[in-house]
């Protein structure tokens, strides 16, 4: 695409003055409990995998971010891989686009996919980093933009529970100004889903927007029986209703609904995403940092929307996707999820429901070490 051939001569030829060398990656898994469970069609969460990424400098720059991992032991295979990654590049100049083209390349006959894409992904965004703290400059200041609040919608819970329990948690997660939460649904009824959205509406009135997410739970018969009879409650998007990959089945639901479908926290790479534009599959499309390709899948990512004028969300990692969205054309809304909130010195701030992009160097993320400690997977 002619678009990403542009993206990557500005990424590979703007990244300032400072010129960094990759020493050595630090991995550290931790298992952080999640303020609010979350219980949908395939399972029910209450602590959150999460792998640290130190990318250690010779010039004494390191740069920083975290994956969430589905799993423990995601958690622990990721960190196997990205020791690997490294020693392929150790000794080489902090260059994201040169650095992610030669290792697509050394992970080809494995496959760029699942936990090897989220491997390269999360360097990526600790080179990212790197190179923002150097400069001295925001991570979206890197990126050509600047600092500036992002509308966030709440994702922390709203799973699978009964309807007086959603309605009490859709009020506290209407706290701190948020104007927008997500709510899983899936139930084995329409009839189900349709009580479940109604007690969250009874309780939070129409000013809030509600996102419905269906983690895929559905077939495609169901997805368009349910997209018409959601159609009249004012929700705001209609999420993964079938497997991501069917993009024939998503595109007869799209066309069918009156509700956008959305898609994209298991595009791999933006490869997929392009297919599902082209296939006209979605109507709005959420990259998920790690399964995209990090800041340079991104940012190519970001060209993608912009040229199919398609409003693009994140899909978890606010901390960074807060700064990615600062510098996308096509901005929609942040996912925000509290999940990294106690292992970090200081936590992505919302206020008036809107994710506010801090001005310090890099990404923001510096880690609590005590919190490290306590939560560490042995």
């Amino acid at each position: 695409m002619k678009t990403d051939v542009r993206v990557h001569r500005e990424m590979t030829h703007d990244l300032g003055d400072a010129v960094l060398t990759i020493r050595s990656i630090r991995t550290t898994p931790v298992l952080v409990p999640m303020t609010f469970a979350l219980g949908t069609s395939a399972a029910r969460v209450t602590e959150a995998p999460l792998l640290l990424v130190d990318l250690e400098t010779e010039e004494g720059v390191t740069g920083r971010t975290y994956l969430f991992c589905y799993r423990p032991a995601g958690a622990r295979a990721i960190a196997l891989l990205l020791e690997d990654a490294v020693s392929l590049v150790r000794g080489e100049q902090v260059r994201p686009a040169d650095i992610a083209a030669k290792l697509a390349r050394s992970f080809a006959l494995m496959g760029v996919t699942g936990t090897v894409r989220m491997a390269l992904s999360g360097l990526d965004v600790a080179m990212w980093d790197a190179l923002a703290i150097a400069a001295r400059q925001p991570l979206v200041s890197m990126l050509g933009s600047a600092p500036r609040p992002i509308r966030a919608y709440n994702s922390c819970g709203l799973g699978l529970m009964t309807p007086p329990a959603l309605a009490d948690e859709a009020v506290r997660l209407t706290e701190r100004g948020f104007k927008a939460i997500k709510l899983r649904l899936g139930y084995p009824t329409l009839a189900q889903d349709l009580t479940a959205l109604k007690a969250v509406r009874e309780r939070v009135g129409t000013s809030i927007e509600v996102m419905v997410d269906y983690n895929q739970a559905l077939s495609i018969q169901e997805g368009v029986l349910r997209s018409r009879a959601l159609a009249s409650e004012g929700i705001t998007w209609f999420e993964e209703p079938i497997r991501h990959d069917d993009l024939e089945g998503n595109a007869r639901i799209a066309a069918e609904s009156t509700i956008p479908l959305q898609l994209g926290e298991n595009f791999n790479g933006v490869e997929a995403m392009a297919a599902a534009l082209q296939a006209r599959a979605c109507q709005l499309v959420m990259p998920d940092l790690a399964r995209i390709g990090g800041v340079t899948g991104w940012m190519h990512a970001a060209a993608l929307a912009a040229a199919h004028d398609t409003p693009m969300s994140s899909h978890l990692f606010p901390e960074v996707s807060a700064h990615l969205l600062a510098a996308t054309p096509t901005a929609h809304w942040l996912e925000y999820v509290d999940w990294a909130d106690p292992i970090v010195q200081e936590p992505l701030t919302i206020m008036d429901g809107m994710a506010i992009v801090p001005d310090r160097p890099g990404a923001g993320l510096e880690w609590d070490v005590r919190a490290i400690d306590r939560y560490r997977l042995s």
